[in-house]
């Protein structure tokens, strides 16, 4: 039996912290990251490791303070290499320091990346995805675009073929109400 909910009632706020988890979960679904697991810190999302092209490794978490754009792309994915040239377009546009980015591939090894971007005259800070919890990454929806806070959050997402305009909106701060 189906009562009207009211307003105000005990029972509906005590579901409004679980509605907005929903909420949230439902905008991460949307944005291609997996739902957080009952008990996991917020803090914890997202965790993403790759691999730079000297073997170096890079950390989500050592960008902390400052916004980081984060590209996941296949070479496989028309979409992905339409849209490296935006993102050389728009680390050009950026100083070093301005906006972290980091732009992972999802396959490959450092020598093929290597050869890709020297074929395409590309000089964009290209790693290879290593752990994460921001996957999977089915090559029809790539690439996926995040904009991480300094603070480690999640500020916007987009998926599939994107612009520079694309990314300047996405990058900009948040209006203030």
């Amino acid at each position: 039996m189906n009562l009207p909910s009211q307003p105000n009632s005990p029972s509906r706020q005590a579901a409004s912290p679980w509605r907005n988890r929903l909420v949230a979960s439902l905008l991460l679904i949307l944005a291609g990251l997996p739902l957080l697991a009952a008990g996991e810190d917020a803090d914890a999302l997202p965790v993403l490791e790759v691999q730079r092209l000297d073997g170096s490794r890079q950390a989500l978490s050592d960008s902390r303070g400052v916004v980081t754009l984060v590209v996941i792309w296949s070479p496989e994915s028309l979409a992905s290499r339409k849209s490296l040239g935006e993102l050389q377009r728009f680390t050009a546009r950026h100083p070093p320091g301005e906006i972290n980015v980091i732009a992972a591939a999802t396959e490959g090894d450092a020598a093929q990346l290597r050869q890709f971007a020297s074929e395409r005259k590309l000089d964009l800070p290209l790693s290879i995805v290593g752990v994460t919890n921001l996957g999977p990454f089915p090559e029809a929806t790539l690439p996926h675009v995040l904009i991480i806070d300094g603070d480690g959050s999640l500020r916007a997402a987009h998926r599939g073929l994107f612009r520079l305009q694309t990314l300047e909106q996405l990058v900009a701060p948040p209006r203030r109400p």
